[in-house]
């Protein structure tokens, strides 16, 4: 990806959306506890469902006990970015722990609100993904199962991770600059991605897969 590809736009009614998803985006990160996997339930389940991930409020006191089981496998992501995982290949199985746990945990609660909510709790490594974008990168042969195992999401973060790398490279290129200033460009593109690499190439890749 060169960086005058990189697609960068306002998830706005105004736009055609039918909500404003980059505003309830940027106030979740900023508003909810998404650090700590256990709190702020219940606003958690707020945001998912802006997201259309069509979640029962009553689906928290199940979610609870899963996220609890999970949480400590949060704590062994932490720090790691989405640019960094070719190096980072230990974590790998960790990450494909994260998502079936969380996938397979409570009814209804499924990919899409399992990638969201991993992206959320960790937006600088994990990315969002729901129909549209699975759809897209199964017909690219990127994915082979709408997300339905956890080797699909891997497989999904290494293409991001691929994709951010050149769209890294091109930047220092351009610009004459080194990596960290390369990625803070990248970062500074879109406030309301409020510094989430992961979610600037998300919508880039929603907009490739509605036009």
């Amino acid at each position: 990806m060169r960086e005058d590809g990189l697609i960068i736009y306002r998830t706005s009614r105004d736009n055609g959306f039918r909500v404003d998803y980059d505003y309830f985006y940027q106030q979740s990160r900023l508003h909810t506890n998404w650090g700590n996997p256990v709190a702020d339930i219940r606003n958690k389940i707020y945001f998912l469902n802006q997201f259309r991930c069509h979640l029962p409020n009553a689906i928290a006191d199940d979610l609870l006990p899963v996220l609890e089981n999970v949480s400590p496998l949060f704590t062994l992501v932490q720090g790691v970015e989405i640019q960094d995982l070719n190096e980072r290949e230990e974590i790998y199985p960790v990450i494909q722990e994260i998502f079936e746990r969380l996938r397979g945990g409570v009814r209804r609660f499924r990919e899409t609100a399992t990638s969201k909510f991993m992206h959320m709790t960790c937006p600088n490594l994990f990315a969002m993904a729901d129909s549209v974008i699975t759809g897209y990168m199964q017909r690219d042969n990127i994915i082979n199962h709408y997300l339905m195992v956890s080797e699909d999401y891997n497989r999904l973060l290494k293409y991001y991770c691929n994709e951010i790398n050149e769209l890294l490279e091109d930047v220092m290129d351009r610009h004459g600059v080194n990596r960290l200033e390369a990625i803070n460009r990248v970062r500074e593109k879109d406030n309301y991605a409020v510094g989430s690499i992961p979610r600037i190439i998300d919508k880039h890749f929603y907009w490739r897969a509605t036009h």
